[in-house]
């Protein structure tokens, strides 16, 4: 079993098998699936709650990721034109 992912296509493969997992989740969920109560972290959520907090944390490393690049000099490949 691996216990670390260092390399960066694992890593890169990883993260994308990770969202397209949460991206067939969500979209072969059932609306009462979604309204569903369930306890995370020691906080009440619902289902479709904890997928909202997926897609916040998601944007929120990408802003961390575009300020390291910017503080490094790196021009993100949207920004290239």
């Amino acid at each position: 079993m691996t216990t670390s992912v260092t390399d960066k296509a694992d890593v890169i493969r990883w993260l994308k098998q990770s969202l397209d997992a949460v991206n067939e989740a969500r979209a072969t969920a059932k609306p009462d699936d979604l309204r569903k109560k369930v306890k995370i972290f020691g906080i009440d959520a619902t289902e479709d709650g904890i997928f909202l907090r997926i897609i916040i944390h998601n944007n929120e490393h990408m802003g961390q990721l575009i300020v390291y690049a910017r503080m490094t000099g790196v021009v993100p490949p949207w920004s290239k034109n």
